[in-house]
């Protein structure tokens, strides 16, 4: 098992129990291996069914955000559980378009997944993106090297055709 993950949101490696990112401060839990129930790093033991934690074997996929309400671990599909958090149903539609065409970009090798609250795009070892849903727009955080992280926001038409330009500048790819 994996003793290190990357924080969802600012990509610093984590090791398994720790409640806080040190870099960005973001909170995380954990889940028990075998209820799902969120358990506390300083337990030894399952409060809901007893099974005994062991850290080490507690991966990766097991982190959650208690910040906000998290996308269901058994979820047939998450990515439409985040994408769902989008109220507007243009703005979704073009949030969901966004994630599809990078996902299929047959320049970038992208890995797409639903992480906590938000979808992780992995572009290639080097390049990240996020995309945080919110009621009536998205956000696309960025990055293109490894400490510069770039913010842009969709909320109509001509913003996500800036955010696909910007992207294509970025990361050298065509969206089209």
């Amino acid at each position: 098992m994996q003793e290190h993950f990357p924080c969802p949101v600012c990509g610093v490696s984590l090791k398994v129990g720790e409640g806080f990112c040190p870099r960005c401060g973001f909170q995380l839990t954990y889940l028990c291996t075998r209820c799902n129930n969120i358990v506390e790093t300083n337990l030894k033991f399952c409060t809901n069914c007893g099974a005994a934690l062991s850290w080490s074997e507690i991966a990766p996929d097991s982190v959650q955000d208690i910040s906000e309400e998290p996308v269901s671990a058994s979820s047939d599909e998450p990515l439409k559980s985040v994408l769902g958090r989008i109220a507007n149903t243009e703005i979704r539609s073009l949030a969901a378009s966004f994630v599809d065409k990078l996902n299929t970009c047959p320049t970038l090798n992208t890995s797409v997944e639903a992480v906590l609250w938000c979808i992780s795009i992995r572009l290639s070892e080097k390049y990240a993106a996020y995309l945080w849903p919110q009621e009536n727009a998205f956000t696309i955080t960025y990055r293109t090297n490894i400490n510069t992280w770039n913010n842009l926001s969709v909320n109509d038409d001509r913003s996500y055709l800036d955010t696909i330009s910007g992207i294509e500048q970025a990361f050298a790819c065509s969206l089209q």
